[in-house]
């Protein structure tokens, strides 16, 4: 005798099947970005279709730039970013050497988490980047060890904040030794310079014309707007 299907358990267990082949795409993706050694190149958030292109050139030890990050972006990304008329897209403008290790490190995160641990970062400034401590460090130890000391706190409370958002120290060291990511950040320093003649930081280019205003909500929302006619 022929034994029969329970009808409703197959339609439920190819309904299943079929959801999961749905979402092997997907699942492949996620796992092929966090396999991802690290990020040498562009990330963009909001819709790359978006009619207004901003560059945010900035420095993770500059204080104007945590600023701009903590307290104007949310207000800008709210308005224009989630809106679909701005696309924005960070690139690192080093001013030391203590920068440099801190850009390397961002770039140890998946792509997704990027610009999470970018605003943890600033948010977390003036507590892993302390210039009066390395004053006092220069003071009592002299400036080549002292340079040294500094260096390595800063890297290991970076670090930290990366944890945060799951890279791993063993991440964190690949990153810091990795030639090819360091030369993309020196690769997109020295375009800053010579394509837009970025000086300082923040520096933002609006639709590939450098921003000469200030960087208040109220002078960027106006030139944006303008860009948006």
């Amino acid at each position: 005798m022929t034994k029969q299907l329970n009808r409703p358990n197959y339609l439920i267990s190819s309904l299943f099947l079929g959801l999961i082949l749905l979402m092997v795409p997907a699942i492949q993706q996620a796992m092929a970005e966090e396999a991802k050694p690290f990020l040498n190149y562009d990330v963009t958030l909001g819709d790359e279709n978006a009619p207004v292109e901003i560059i945010e050139y900035a420095s993770t030890t500059c204080g104007h730039c945590a600023h701009f990050n903590n307290d104007i972006l949310p207000e800008l990304e709210k308005k224009y970013v989630e809106t679909g008329k701005v696309k924005l897209t960070f690139r690192h403008f080093m001013l030391n050497a203590i920068d440099m290790d801190a850009s390397l490190i961002s770039r140890c995160a998946a792509e997704k988490r990027y610009y999470p641990l970018l605003g943890m970062i600033f948010k977390r400034q003036e507590a892993w980047y302390q210039p009066k401590k390395y004053r006092e460090l220069v003071d009592q130890y002299g400036e080549e060890t002292a340079f040294k000391m500094f260096s390595a706190q800063t890297r290991d409370e970076v670090a930290k904040v990366a944890r945060m958002v799951g890279v791993s120290q063993a991440d964190v060291d690949k990153c810091l030794a990795s030639t090819e990511l360091r030369d993309y950040l020196i690769n997109s320093y020295k375009e800053a310079i010579e394509k837009y003649d970025v000086t300082g930081t923040p520096t933002f280019i609006i639709n590939g014309v450098k921003h000469e205003g200030g960087y208040s909500f109220e002078a960027l929302d106006e030139a944006i707007s303008k860009a948006l006619q």
